[in-house]
């Protein structure tokens, strides 16, 4: 954690050093995310969280229509999602919770599942070119680097035992179990409103599965974030 807050740091000096020594236009960017979890575990489908963000971007032509977009923007998200228990792990728990043999607790469970909830907070640095379609509409495609700054997993458990529901909670903080820096592809499209204020709607894909090489799941974050863009400066 202290080594991705030091990276950061690291990279929003060199950041603004190279603005302040070249001719940048910048522009705070905030807005909110849409950001649907796809997976190739049945078991672990997500839902549609709410999460924002917001950040600085900055803007150095290239040649003609053309220019290199960087910037540093943090994301917060929430959402849930159904996770697997291993059935052994589970009536094991049951077994020790009502102080019986395990034999006798599967007889008992009838059914269960959990649902976890999952909130992260990311320091992204989006790489992008810029491309300027018309006098108010330009164009946006690129790589952008996650780097998980916090990570929660509270899970939920739910049981059917002898006829009746028994839930139980647990919190995990920590980024274990997932990958701490996510490589995603971005692309969108950015609309002028006056000569400071713009409003753009950008699409990311992740790359990279979000759990680490250990996990039998594997999940990507689809982003789509709706931004309100405001200039110090003209672009």
């Amino acid at each position: 954690m202290k080594k991705i807050s030091l990276f950061s740091l690291f990279v929003f000096i060199i950041i603004s050093e190279t603005i302040a020594q070249t001719n940048w236009n910048i522009a705070l960017r905030a807005g909110i995310d849409a950001i649907p979890t796809s997976s190739n575990d049945n078991n672990h489908g997500g839902n549609l969280p709410k999460g924002f963000h917001i950040g600085f971007i900055g803007k150095l032509p290239v040649i003609n229509n053309i220019s290199f977009q960087p910037e540093a923007q943090y994301t917060w998200i929430n959402y849930y999602s159904h996770t697997t228990v291993p059935e052994n792990d589970f009536i094991n728990g049951i077994a020790q919770l009502y102080q019986i043999p395990p034999e006798q607790a599967r007889q008992l469970v009838s059914d269960y599942w959990q649902k976890t909830e999952t909130t992260t907070s990311y320091f992204y640095f989006p790489l992008l070119m810029r491309y300027q379609y018309s006098g108010r509409l330009a164009l946006l495609l690129g790589p952008e680097i996650g780097l998980v700054y916090r990570n929660k997993d509270v899970n939920h458990l739910t049981a059917i035992v002898s006829g009746q529901s028994v839930e139980d909670q647990t919190t995990v903080h920590g980024t274990d179990g997932i990958h701490e820096t996510n490589i995603a592809l971005a692309a969108g499209a950015e609309l002028d409103i006056s000569k400071y204020t713009a409003l753009e709607l950008r699409y990311v894909r992740s790359l990279n599965s979000l759990e680490d090489s250990h996990s039998s799941t594997s999940s990507y974050y689809n982003f789509v974030q709706i931004s309100l863009l405001y200039r110090f400066f003209s672009f």
